[in-house]
């Protein structure tokens, strides 16, 4: 048995082996911001789009800086810092070219040929009232390289087909270091930069929220803080030998598989609170092991039965042709099996160390809030079936949103207001 010395530190060890085995694997998992996951392979709609990629050569990929001042941008010391800026973004190595009124050329018809004059005399000041008023008699130039008040510039770069992977963060360094006025970016790339972002920051965001309030619901209900310590390390163990199963079976963080420790985590709860209400209810007095041996000789049924049902139905999920839901349902059913696991041969031993702590693990639910719930059941079903229709009534009026950049507020608003 596991609660003997000698089974429990090779248990230990065995499992600190693997948890640390896990975490590496879960290091390596990477986000993914391919949307073409999201349709089936043999879409027809898909298979017309990449044959007409093939027929129609891509141009180079271009992105737009926009940047912001407070005061009026022709001045010659603003334009000089913006000349200086183009020329330092075509030496990083995926830019081909830059290009702003600093450096636009108005093409000229003279006597004998063409010839090029800039838009702006960078080092005239005295031209630029003559500048800025050529300028403005072009519709397709003022609106896309200055902002109507004065205040802002637009920067065009033309991109390589390859870009380091390294390079939206080459871009902003280099904005930001040149000190010109507060920066926007506009691009594939600075948006698949920022999608990924997003969703190294909803990973995070997603746990903690659903661990506070895991442990808010714990402590509420029990007021025992080594429960609260118990269902924390259970969590996170779960949480990364799960994680990094996810990243053996070759899937990535996307917008939907970045749930599953959340989910997860809600879900093996269960386990836990059947097996503390269970145990919590045999004699202080008796001792630990036979307290064990009953609590699990009674739940051995029901929680196998919720572990492998729920398991099963997120399962179901591999049958879609779709390859993150597919995903999502194996991290998911996965994360569960690997809970009940570890609830049979780790949670004894987490709840032996909370029993030696010195502190009475009984039931502390005020019988009050179970009283006040029978005296007013009728009212209570009542409001439930009012919120259920007008839940299921609104539901159907949440319209359908397929723009997936949606929620990248990258100075969007404020870009389209001054640049």
């Amino acid at each position: 048995m596991l609660l003997q010395e000698r089974h429990r530190r090779l248990f230990l060890a065995l499992l600190m082996t693997v948890l640390v085995a896990a975490a590496w694997s879960a290091s390596q998992l990477r986000f993914s911001a391919d949307f073409d996951e999201f349709v089936v392979a043999d879409d027809r709609q898909l298979a017309f789009y990449e044959q007409a990629k093939q027929q129609f050569a891509p141009g180079d990929p271009q992105m737009v800086i926009g940047i912001a001042t407070d005061g009026n941008i022709f001045n010659q010391t603003f334009l000089e810092q913006l000349l200086q800026f183009e020329q330092q973004l075509m030496t990083l190595e995926g830019v081909v070219f830059a290009n702003s009124i600093a450096s636009l050329r108005n093409p000229v018809r003279g006597t004998f040929r063409v010839k090029e004059e800039p838009f702006i005399h960078v080092n005239s000041p005295e031209k630029y009232l003559a500048d800025t008023t050529l300028l403005f008699q072009y519709p397709d130039v003022h609106p896309k390289f200055v902002s109507p008040d004065r205040s802002a510039v637009c920067v065009f770069v033309r991109l390589k087909q390859v870009l380091p992977p390294d390079f939206p963060d080459q871009i902003k360094h280099l904005t930001e270091s040149a000190g010109l006025g507060e920066a926007y970016y506009y691009g594939l790339s600075i948006a698949e930069d920022g999608y990924q972002s997003t969703l190294q920051k909803e990973v995070i965001t997603l746990s903690l929220i659903a661990l506070t309030a895991i442990l808010l619901v714990l402590w509420f209900a029990f007021r025992a803080y080594q429960l609260l310590v118990i269902s924390f390390l259970f969590l996170l163990v779960v949480n990364v030998l799960n994680l990094g199963v996810l990243q053996l079976m070759g899937a990535s963080l996307n917008v939907l598989t970045v749930t599953v420790p959340a989910v997860v985590g809600i879900v093996s709860m269960s386990d836990v609170f059947h097996v503390y209400t269970r145990f919590r209810e045999e004699d202080l007095h008796i001792p630990f092991a036979d307290k064990i041996s009953r609590t699990y000789r009674d739940l051995k049924q029901s929680l196998i039965l919720t572990s492998v049902t729920t398991a099963v139905g997120f399962l179901s999920l591999i049958f879609t042709e779709i390859t993150p839901f597919t995903h999502f349902g194996l991290a998911t059913a996965s994360g569960i099996l690997i809970a009940y696991v570890l609830t049979i041969y780790l949670l004894p031993l987490l709840l032996k160390w909370g029993a030696s702590s010195g502190r009475d693990l009984r039931w502390q639910m005020p019988e009050r809030l179970y009283a006040k719930i029978s005296r007013h059941a009728k009212p209570i079903m009542a409001i439930a079936v009012v919120l259920s229709v007008f839940s299921i009534y609104f539901g159907s009026q949440v319209p359908l949103n397929t723009y997936l950049y949606d929620d990248l507020e990258i100075g969007r608003a404020s870009c389209r207001e001054r640049v």
